[in-house]
């Protein structure tokens, strides 16, 4: 299993956290989604993500189709433009380090996947080491 957050920068705050966790939910009703619940003491990279757990780092990619909608609905409703609106993949397993993000140097959902396959390829290349 592998837990990862999904963080949206410039896309809207707390709005766009609320709608991102309504979107993956209606795209697909299994993916198991956490509430962020801070610890008083502790830092946290950003108190705005979704955490999402899924069986391995692979499954991202099944799930690409979805980050990219929804990255897609977040861009258009958020009208800032002169922000560069990106959504952040973030894993915290030392031992699956993963950190990706969609944003306008992507330009379709294929690319998304291609590149996520590139990156989780050199993720996995360097447990076998």
């Amino acid at each position: 299993m592998i837990e990862f957050d999904l963080i949206p920068i410039n896309l809207g705050g707390k709005k766009a956290l609320e709608e991102l966790k309504l979107f993956i939910k209606s795209e697909n009703p299994d993916i198991e989604i956490k509430e962020f619940k801070p610890v008083s003491g502790q830092f946290y990279d950003c108190s705005l993500s979704v955490h999402i757990i899924l069986g391995d780092i692979g499954s991202i990619i099944a799930i690409a189709g979805i980050l990219w909608k929804a990255y897609q609905l977040l861009k258009k409703k958020s009208k800032v433009d002169s922000q560069s609106p990106r959504l952040m993949i973030n894993t915290f397993d030392i031992k699956n380090k993963f950190v990706f993000t969609i944003d306008d140097k992507i330009n379709t959902q294929d690319e998304l996947i291609n590149k996520l396959k590139e990156e989780i390829k050199k993720v996995s290349l360097k447990q076998r080491q």
